[in-house]
């Protein structure tokens, strides 16, 4: 029997997300989804990952954020759900930092990873006349 587990996330930006994806390597269809409640109907973008298997992990909006539905009976890809999570919070954090940050004219001038802690240092500086 399946059965879809919803995982939170405190990701907001669609875009941001889609480029994490992109960067992971991690192929993806985007569908717009109309949902219908009171007469007046919404179209939500969703993101949605085929696996070998047929199984799909699919991103969707909350309202406040994108969660992350899956059937982990049915997992199957090469990192554990823990580590994928982990994974893509990192690489989206650092994109939306830096995108964010280069938007008010900041600049990537280093970034020191610490293997043992996995701690990821981002050093960005701006210039002023």
């Amino acid at each position: 029997m399946s059965h879809l587990t919803q995982l939170k996330t405190k990701i907001k930006d669609f875009e941001v997300l889609k480029k994490t994806l992109d960067d992971l390597n991690i192929l993806y269809k985007e569908i717009e989804k109309v949902n219908l409640k009171e007469n007046c109907s919404k179209t939500r973008k969703v993101l949605v990952i085929k696996q070998d298997n047929n199984s799909e992990i699919i991103f969707r909006w909350t309202g406040s954020s994108y969660e992350m539905l899956a059937d982990l009976m049915f997992w199957q890809h090469s990192l554990t759900i823990e580590s994928f999570m982990d994974k893509l919070n990192k690489t989206y954090s650092h994109k939306l930092i830096t995108e964010r940050l280069q938007a008010k004219n900041f600049q990537l001038v280093k970034q020191d990873l610490d293997n043992t802690t996995e701690v990821l240092k981002l050093t960005f500086e701006r210039y002023t006349k």
